[in-house]
Parts: C-alpha cells; sequence; structure tokens
C-alpha cells in the first residue's frame, strides 16, 4: 500500500543478530524483549530500540540461559527499566552458577544474569502479565532437575496476536520437546502454531519431527548466521509449513522458510485481525 500510513498496533520485530536471538514485541507504548543478543558491532537491537524512543521494557524474557542469548544485556542494564524477567522458574541464581561453571569462567554477561536471577522481587515468571494489550502470551518448561543442561531447559513462548499463534522455543532440544509432548496441554497449544520459530537456530538438534505430528505451520522462522556447517541445513522445515506471502501486494510469492540470514529482520505486524510478515524493520 504505497503512499499509505498504516497504524500497527503490534508488531513483532525478529532481528538479524546472526546466531543468537532477539526479538521485541511492541503493542502501543509496551515493550516486551524475548532475548537480548547482538551482532557485535554492526547490529544492536537494544540500541536500535532506544533510538525510537523506548526507555521501558515491561517484560523480560530470556528463553535460553547461554551467552548468545544475552550478550547484550550490559545495554538492558544500562539503558533500560526492567517490570518483570521471565526465566524458567526452576532456575535460580545458585542453580544457574553450578550449571555455568561446568562449562568455565561465566561470563561479565552471565553474571549480570545471575545476579538479575538473585533479586526475587523482579525474576518471578507468576508475576507476569499474560495479556498486553492485544497479545496473550504463556509459557512451558521442562523444569531442573529433570534436564540439567541450559538448551533442554530452554523457556517456550506461545504469543498470539491478530491472526497469528506463535511458538518460540529457545535452544530446546530433542530429549526436552520429547518430555513436553507428553504435557497434553501443551500439545494442544501446538495444534493452534501457525507460525513456528525454530529451535536452537535451525540446527538439526533443535528438530524434533514428532512435534510436527501436532502442529502445522504456514510458516516457520529461522534465527541463524551464514551457512558453515551442514548441521545449519533449513530444508528439514519446508516439508512441515504451508507457506504464506511474502512480498509485495503487486508481487507478492510464496514462501514456507524464512531466514534472518537470507531475509534481513523480520516483523510480522497486524491489520485489522490479519497478520502479516515483511523483511526489515
Amino acid at each position: 500500500m504505497q503512499g499509505e500510513t498504516i497504524k500497527m498496533t503490534t508488531e513483532l520485530k525478529i532481528f538479524n543478530v546472526r546466531h543468537g536471538f532477539c526479538a521485541a514485541l511492541i503493542s502501543e507504548n509496551n515493550l516486551i524483549l524475548i532475548d537480548c543478543g547482538h551482532d557485535g558491532e554492526k547490529f544492536r537491537p537494544l540500541q536500535w530500540l532506544y533510538s525510537r524512543g523506548h526507555r521501558h521494557i515491561d517484560a523480560m524474557v530470556i528463553s535460553n540461559l547461554d551467552q548468545d542469548h544475552v550478550s547484550d544485556i550490559k545495554a538492558v542494564r544500562g539503558y533500560f527499566t526492567v517490570g518483570s524477567l521471565v526465566v524458567n522458574p526452576t532456575i535460580d541464581a545458585d542453580t544457574l552458577r553450578r550449571i555455568k561453571v561446568k562449562g568455565g569462567r561465566i561470563s561479565d554477561q552471565m553474571q549480570i544474569v545471575i545476579n538479575t536471577l538473585a533479586n526475587t522481587d523482579l525474576a518471578d515468571v507468576r508475576r507476569f502479565p499474560h495479556r498486553v494489550n492485544d497479545t496473550s502470551l504463556e509459557f512451558y518448561c521442562v523444569y531442573y532437575p529433570h534436564e540439567t543442561d541450559t538448551n533442554n531447559l530452554s523457556l517456550v513462548t506461545f504469543l498470539e496476536f491478530g491472526t497469528s499463534y506463535i511458538i518460540y522455543p529457545g535452544d530446546l532440544e530433542t530429549r526436552g520437546w520429547a518430555k513436553l509432548l507428553t504435557v497434553p496441554q501443551f500439545i494442544e497449544k501446538l495444534r493452534c502454531v501457525n507460525v513456528f520459530i525454530a529451535s536452537h537456530h535451525g540446527r538439526v538438534n533443535g528438530y524434533y519431527e514428532d512435534v510436527f505430528r501436532y502442529c502445522q505451520p504456514e510458516v516457520v522462522l529461522i534465527s541463524d548466521k551464514e551457512r558453515t556447517f551442514t548441521t545449519q541445513d533449513h530444508d528439514r522445515y519446508s516439508k512441515h509449513a504451508s507457506g504464506v506471502n511474502f512480498g509485495t501486494l503487486l508481487a507478492p510469492k510464496t514462501r514456507k522458510v524464512m531466514t534472518t540470514r537470507n531475509d534481513g529482520h523480520l516483523t510480522l505486524y497486524k491489520i485489522g485481525e490479519t497478520t502479516y510478515v515483511k523483511g526489515g524493520l
């Protein structure tokens, strides 16, 4: 719709941060941040949000307590206030410290996360508002110590707005998927999904085919860097998606899989009750 100004009341922006993840759900004056990865000095989502006037994050969701999901958390602490932190509720500061020490030195960014988890007034998933304006959010995870690695302890987020029902599973791997598929409520949520954000950046160890017995998405979105290993091949997802129109109104094209690697930043937005996806910010 060239030449027209369209008011987009809700947007989900999946930023191109290469091997990492950062997304922002912007709904009127509310901001929910899902992870805070960044691409070195090339693109910092927090800087972009700050430049557009955002100073407060209503809720920050950390899907996976690994470096590539929290690499720009110093910017969160330095430039924003945060209403609440949403993480796997069975991981406290001491538990995370024990997990991370096994892998070697704890990074400065991870130490900030550990210190934040120690603030029980902030880090409590039960305080999180499950509806923000016209968007609802629900969370599932495997409880510690049923899994002890951060990938399989990922917090799975379901977001619903407009005609989109979105799942973002962090870096969940096959063992974690298998455990969650024993939960009937989780399966019912999967049946509603039409936008699937691939686990673990589309890597093979985040792919669990049994998920698609219950989930038939229209499109799969992947946050990933340029291809280096065969484990980054994304063709395995295309057979599960029906496809959506992507491109301009005059020259639409059907896409089943979109990646930040090839398409850059991705924005899902709502006009009326219909959700669209486009490249760019």
